[in-house]
C-alpha cells in the first residue's frame, strides 16, 4: 500500500479508517528498542490513527523515524556526558571508570558514533541532573567515607 492511500487502510488496533499524516516532535510515547519512550529532537512525519494513536508502519516513514529516534538518543547521551564533565570537572576516563564502561566506548558515545542502551542513557541522565549521584551510587568508597564521618560525629 502506498503512502498516498494509507489513510484508507483500517487500523490494526481499532479497525477504524482514520489514519492521518502528522508531524511529531518532542515526547514520542512509543517504545523503541529498550527505550519505553523517546524525546525526539527533530520533527518527523508519520501516519497516526486519530482514533487510537496507533502508528502505521510505512517503509519510508519507519526508516526515517528510526533514524530520528537514534539521532535524538545519541545527541542526548552526548549532552549528558558534556553536562557531567562541566558540572564536575571529571575526565572521560574517570566517568567511564565510575559507570563501568571503557573510555573508548564513552568517547564513541560522546562523539555520537554509538547508541547507548536505555539503562546507560538513564544512568547518564541521572548523573547529569545530580552529579553527586555519581559519587553516591557508583563510588564504593563513598559509603565507607560517609559511615566513618557519621561514626566520628
Amino acid at each position: 500500500m502506498s503512502a498516498l492511500d494509507i489513510s484508507k487502510k483500517a487500523c490494526s488496533e481499532c479497525g477504524q479508517r482514520c489514519y492521518q499524516r502528522q508531524k511529531v516532535r518532542g515526547l514520542w510515547k512509543h517504545p523503541w528498542q529498550d527505550f519505553p519512550c523517546i524525546f525526539l529532537l527533530e520533527e518527523v512525519q508519520v501516519w497516526i490513527c486519530s482514533n487510537c494513536k496507533n502508528v502505521a508502519s510505512v517503509k519510508g516513514d519507519a526508516e526515517k523515524l528510526d533514524s530520528v529516534i537514534e539521532s535524538s538518543v545519541r545527541e542526548q547521551t552526548s549532552q549528558f556526558i558534556e553536562i557531567i564533565k562541566a558540572k564536575t570537572g571529571v575526565t572521560n576516563e574517570r566517568i567511564a571508570q565510575l559507570i563501568g564502561i571503557s573510555p573508548s566506548y564513552l568517547a564513541s558515545l560522546n562523539s555520537q558514533k554509538r547508541t547507548a542502551s536505555f539503562n546507560l542513557w538513564n544512568e547518564l541522565k541521572a548523573i547529569a541532573i545530580d552529579p553527586e549521584e555519581m559519587i553516591k551510587r557508583l563510588d564504593p568508597s563513598w559509603d565507607l567515607l560517609k559511615e566513618n564521618l557519621l561514626l566520628r560525629a
